[in-house]
């Protein structure tokens, strides 16, 4: 599909290896004094006594706005591959293998490695071959390697650990190699999903606080739920759990922890029959699947294939049920609502249960997959895009539908309809349409127009014309324009 770099399958929800200037203020002008000028100046003063005039103090000019420009920064060939671009680093591909190379089109690791992770906004990106695992910087020089993965992502790389037995403990490090804080996750199973990139400073993690013991039945099933409690990991290696203390469900006036409340409900579900242990008498596995993006995140539950909107304190606004997607018709589709809870926490399953199985988008920001921008997110059934609001008042969610949509942290989003490029605002509204057009960057974009490829702005002024094109599209800090026989990539200039 001609824009599938942005959407991401439920099966694969681990980040995939794969894949102004400023003016000087101007000094004022030199000022000369004569001898017989302050003489003459003093007999003035001594014969007359007036009052000094004020000291006129002159606004400093304001700074003219920074003028953007493109510039061309190396070419390819067409059917070259051009990976998610960031920090100076561009990942590149030959005969099946990858490598990296910087912003001149200059080698930066030979093309011999099976997997590549794309690299964060300073340019540390990951390579793997042979089962060993390589974090380097911008500039080739090893930062890790061992056989344990890796991702880097905001200003921390964070290292799953495996023990003997299989639990998994995360460890987090800023990029001189030193260790910041780890957390033990006290789990063998889903470890990928317990752990997310860095947005806006912070991680998030997920722990389990109980251990199988709670569990009457010991098959594979029950393993996907659990006591446990998701939390933010700073930059500074600060570990805040969402949930914090509650109260204790046998003595209403105690406040306990929350790892005893876990342990409270866990050990009551012990004896129920498995379906209430697993459902409202015990806590749903709600896995985190991205970092907190305007306050907001999502969780996937694999049991029962549903993904929930959260806020920053742990409430849930509302969950979708994946199985059963079906947006050809949204507004005359009905919807079966059923009240949940994880925990204390109740919410409301909204379901379609007329189609196939959905999938949720995600975008790529500073090395981490985030599937949701604010409130809203992006589900895709079929060949088609729906915006939905999470955030729902009604007895539906409101669904705006598109032939392609992806959120990202831009005025507007890249959206396609009736075979026509163009944005989207964060309603969901078409604010205009051309014959192609890439994802904004930094405020700015490529499109064509007429056959012609364009800079623009995210006002949609042309800044400037690149020529004939036949695609336009945006891979991180580059604006790619194929042409009939080259693929150009350019950067953005503030002069």
């Amino acid at each position: 599909m001609k824009k599938s770099l942005a959407v991401i399958l439920i099966a694969a929800l681990a980040i995939s290896l794969t894949a102004c200037g400023e003016a000087e203020m101007q000094a004022p002008a030199e000022t000369t004094v004569s001898k017989e000028t302050v003489t003459e100046s003093v007999e003035v003063t001594t014969e007359v006594e007036e009052a000094e005039e004020p000291e006129v103090i002159e606004e400093p000019e304001e700074e003219p706005a920074p003028v953007a420009t493109i510039k061309l920064a190396f070419t390819k060939a067409v059917d070259d591959y051009v990976g998610y671009a960031y920090g100076g680093i561009v990942p590149v591909k030959r005969d099946g293998k990858y490598g990296a190379e910087d912003y001149t089109g200059a080698e930066v690791v030979p093309c011999e490695y099976d997997s590549f992770q794309a690299p964060n906004e300073a340019g540390y990106f990951v390579l793997g071959k042979s089962g060993t695992y390589y974090l380097f910087d911008n500039k080739g020089n090893v930062v890790y390697s061992g056989t344990d993965s890796v991702i880097a992502s905001g200003d921390m790389y964070t290292v799953t650990r495996y023990s003997e037995d299989g639990m998994v403990t995360l460890e987090y490090y800023d990029f001189s190699g030193k260790l910041l804080t780890s957390v033990d996750t006290n789990a063998d199973y889903m470890e990928y999903m317990y752990f997310s990139g860095m947005n806006d400073g912070k991680a998030l993690v997920m722990r389990n606080v109980g251990d199988d013991s709670f569990f009457p039945l010991k098959d594979e099933t029950q393993n996907h739920y659990f006591p446990y409690e998701i939390g933010t990991v700073s930059s500074d290696g600060k570990i805040d759990w969402i949930d914090g203390d509650g109260l204790d469900e046998t003595d209403p006036t105690k406040v306990i922890t929350y790892e005893e409340k876990m342990m409270q409900r866990a050990d009551s579900a012990k004896n129920s029959e498995f379906n209430g242990a697993a459902g409202s008498a015990g806590d749903r596995t709600a896995c985190p699947l991205s970092p907190l993006c305007e306050g907001y995140f999502m969780t996937y539950s694999y049991f029962d294939g549903q993904v929930s909107m959260q806020d920053a304190a742990g409430n849930i606004l509302s969950a979708i049920d994946l199985y059963g997607l079906n947006f050809s018709s949204p507004d005359s589709a009905s919807w079966d609502i059923r009240d949940a809870r994880i925990g204390d926490r109740e919410y409301k399953i909204y379901s379609m249960n007329s189609g196939s199985e959905g999938e949720i988008v995600s975008f790529y920001e500073d090395g981490a997959r985030i599937y949701n921008y604010g409130t809203k997110a992006v589900f895709k059934s079929g060949d088609v895009y729906a915006l939905m609001d999470m955030k729902i008042t009604g007895d539906k969610p409101t669904i705006k539908t598109y032939d392609y949509i992806v959120p990202c942290k831009e005025k507007y989003w890249l959206a396609s309809k009736e075979d026509k490029w163009g944005y989207a605002d964060h309603e969901g509204e078409i604010v205009r349409m051309y014959d192609d057009a890439a994802c904004f960057r930094n405020g700015h974009a490529v499109i064509i127009d007429s056959g012609i490829a364009k800079f623009i702005d995210e006002d949609f002024n042309v800044l400037e014309e690149l020529g004939p094109a036949t695609r336009v599209y945006q891979s991180g800090d580059l604006y790619v324009v194929d042409k009939e026989d080259a693929k150009e990539c350019y950067l953005l200039e503030r002069k």
